[in-house]
């Protein structure tokens, strides 16, 4: 196998999992979304409704949070490449990872800070900062 271009034989890339189906990011991470819905009506039912509102404050922080980073990155007149996200499906992933993983008996605020901090510090911060999309 040829390596490609600028490439040292000593690095080698590794393949985007995306490259060997015929689905896009975003068909993706809504189906991860939809996926985890499943685990999510299942810890309603065993923890109850406090289980709801946590996952329903993750979720709804990491969208937030997803619009006002679009908003600040349409503003941002140094940008030279295009935003983080296109679409806020990778936002209600992370969002439900967050609500999924916070006890049930957390409160709202931390679960909401929780995720405000995933999607500036995780997702956001990575891509600025150390040009890592994902």
């Amino acid at each position: 196998m040829k390596e490609p271009t600028g490439v040292s034989p000593s690095v080698k890339r590794k393949p985007d999992p995306l490259s060997y189906s015929e689905l896009t990011e975003d068909q993706v991470m809504l189906r991860t979304f939809i996926a985890m819905c499943i685990p999510a009506i299942l810890a309603v039912f065993a923890m109850g409704t406090m289980a709801l509102f946590n996952i329903l404050a993750a979720v709804i922080t990491a969208l937030v949070c997803h619009f006002i980073i679009k908003k600040l990155e349409l503003q941002d007149n140094t940008k030279l490449d295009e935003s983080t996200y296109q679409s806020p499906y990778s936002a209600l992933v992370a969002g439900m990872i967050v609500g999924l993983c916070m006890g049930e008996f957390s409160p709202y605020w931390i679960t909401a800070i929780v995720s405000a901090v995933t999607m500036v510090g995780f997702k956001w911060g990575q891509e600025k900062y150390f040009g890592r999309k994902i």
